[in-house]
């Protein structure tokens, strides 16, 4: 797989400690670029409006678009990355800023993942993944918890092992956060289903 990372502009409270792989497409979202100033590394490309910081100096690649768009910048960066064909994406500084901006990243993730990317949306106690139908490992790591929510009107065909609340073809609606505050109870859970989309959050936090 072709492996991109994308720093957008929400906060990192420690973008030092972020772990990057050296062969990893860098692609840095408007102010995503100071994260990469920090990490001392220079990206592949960065593009966005600039209106939350100031257009980047020197030989990097830049694309460069208007304020008033149809697309966010992290959009337009998964849109390139989709592009250049990279399916797998992992995005920092995608949460804990504005909450609009948060789900919109969110569905920014949705789009990737419709489009044959293998994505995730990463921050210091989260990871947040988009499933659609089929069979899903969930490993324990150093994430306690996950949650499972419906972004369909429905989810129907869900099944669960290796939780602490298994189901067996549990229907999740859009209406209802049934899926909340799961953990594992063995190394991973297997989830499957059949119809629908869902949001998968692994969190640290206790």
């Amino acid at each position: 797989m072709k492996q991109a990372v994308l720093l957008a502009a929400g906060p990192i409270s420690s973008p030092e400690a972020l772990q990057i792989p050296k062969d990893a497409f860098l692609v840095c979202a408007d102010g995503g670029y100071r994260y990469a100033q920090a990490l001392g590394r220079t990206p592949d490309l960065i593009l966005g409006d600039f209106d939350s910081a100031p257009v980047p100096d020197g030989s990097v690649l830049r694309l460069t678009f208007p304020v008033e768009k149809d697309d966010t910048d992290t959009m337009l960066a998964i849109k390139e990355l989709h592009r250049r064909g990279y399916d797998k994406l992992t995005i920092y500084g995608g949460t804990h800023g504005r909450l609009d901006h948060t789900f919109a990243n969110l569905q920014s993730l949705s789009w990737a993942v419709r489009h044959g990317m293998e994505a995730e949306l990463v921050d210091e106690k989260n990871r947040a993944q988009i499933f659609l139908p089929g069979r899903y490992t969930i490993p324990k790591g150093e994430y306690r918890h996950f949650s499972l929510f419906s972004l369909s009107p429905e989810t129907r065909g869900v099944t669960l092992t290796g939780a602490y609340y298994p189901c067996e073809n549990l229907t999740l609606s859009r209406l209802f956060p049934l899926g909340v505050s799961n953990h594992l109870v063995e190394e991973q859970a297997v989830l499957s289903f059949r119809s629908g989309e869902l949001l998968c959050i692994q969190s640290k936090a206790g």
